[in-house]
């Protein structure tokens, strides 16, 4: 939809549909249709405009570095502000680059287990890495990749060891803060890693 702020007043005027707009706008707001528009008397929340280079980006949310905020109550709008939505913390790693990221996690996870050992354990598989709202290593999670719940249950359970050595491989590091929307948020990496055989080395499948 295509939205627009007339004296301080929002309105909404287009939608991206086939057909005779200017019909299906009339029909469906009746009397409120005027002029081409149709005052948003019904929206009472706030409108994020991208003001900065964008960071993340998938099919439910994306994140940028800067925002502007902009607030309504029944179309009015009561304030406006920028936000920022990355923090750089003092040492702590880039995230502006989701793959640096990865390659990042990949580095202290393949230096510092012994992977010959933890191969033959079944270590290398797929896992969620959660950097928490601080900017910290909060949680490292099974990915669930088997036919039934309760056979990813066991299987999450026998796998509890690796989890328990990836994450004490990571958890010192510390990343610079993501927030959505001017709010902190948990991030989940998604890292996938095969030990070879043949080389003896961990492997980034992520790439």
């Amino acid at each position: 939809a295509t939205w627009k702020i007339e004296n301080d007043s929002l309105f909404f005027f287009n939608i991206g549909i086939e057909g005779n707009i200017d019909d299906i706008l009339r029909r469906t707001f009746a009397n409120n249709y005027k002029n081409g528009k149709v005052f948003a008397f019904w929206n009472t929340e706030s409108l994020f405009i991208p003001n900065g280079k964008r960071i993340r980006n998938n099919p439910y949310f994306r994140v940028c570095e800067k925002e502007i905020s902009f607030k309504f109550r029944k179309g009015k709008l009561i304030s406006k502000k920028e936000i920022v939505n990355y923090i750089k913390v003092k040492n702590g790693i880039a995230r502006n680059d989701s793959k640096k990221v990865c390659d990042t996690l990949f580095y202290n996870i393949s230096k510092n287990l012994d992977w010959k050992r933890l191969g033959e354990e079944f270590c290398d598989d797929e896992y969620f890495i959660t950097i928490g709202s601080k900017g910290k290593i909060s949680k490292v999670r099974f990915i669930p990749t088997l036919n039934s719940k309760w056979q990813n249950f066991w299987f999450s359970i026998e796998e509890r060891k690796c989890r328990r050595k990836i994450y004490k491989s990571i958890k010192h590091l510390r990343f610079d803060i993501l927030k959505m929307n001017g709010s902190p948020y948990n991030e989940e990496i998604a890292m996938k890693i095969f030990y070879n055989d043949d080389t003896k080395e961990l492997e980034n499948w992520n790439n």
